[in-house]
């Protein structure tokens, strides 16, 4: 049990390091790629053309990293949020990640489905985000987490 709740950990990491991993990639290759405009230009402009591979590449990773790291977030979460709300909300915020994967798959060139995953990758927090945190308003741990902090 004790490995198994290691491995869970090193997995949350993910959450951490896919994003960063993502930011990374888009501010190096951006700056690579000559002519690129980082306030004209989206940042899937990086997945097409001659070195469109290494951004597909790092946002395929980047999203495989943090699909691991929310499954093992909630995996490790306590017993006191109940197993349908926690997995319902795990659910929730995979579908952020999952339509980045799909925009970083469908490139600019099948401009659609390219919109549809971004469409979907940049709405899906707007709902999973509130959900997940009146969810964790419940655990006394992850409380102040959970709450806005307003300035006094």
């Amino acid at each position: 049990m004790k490995r198994r709740g290691a491995i869970l950990r090193h997995l949350a990491l993910g959450a951490v390091f896919g994003p960063v991993l993502f930011t990374l990639a888009w501010l190096v290759l951006g700056v690579a790629r000559p002519g690129y405009s980082f306030t004209r230009e989206p940042i899937s402009v990086l997945t097409i053309g001659e070195q469109g591979w290494i951004m597909q590449g790092a946002l395929v990773l980047a999203d495989a990293l943090c699909i691991a790291g929310i499954v093992a977030i909630f995996a490790m979460l306590p017993r006191q949020l109940a197993t349908a709300p926690r997995w319902f909300c795990a659910g929730m915020l995979l579908i952020a990640p999952l339509g980045t994967l799909w925009a970083g798959i469908f490139t600019l060139d099948a401009w659609q489905m390219h919109s549809l995953g971004a469409q979907v990758a940049y709405g899906a927090p707007t709902i999973a985000f509130p959900v997940t945190g009146l969810a964790l308003r419940r655990l006394p741990r992850w409380r102040n987490f959970a709450i806005i902090q307003t300035a006094k």
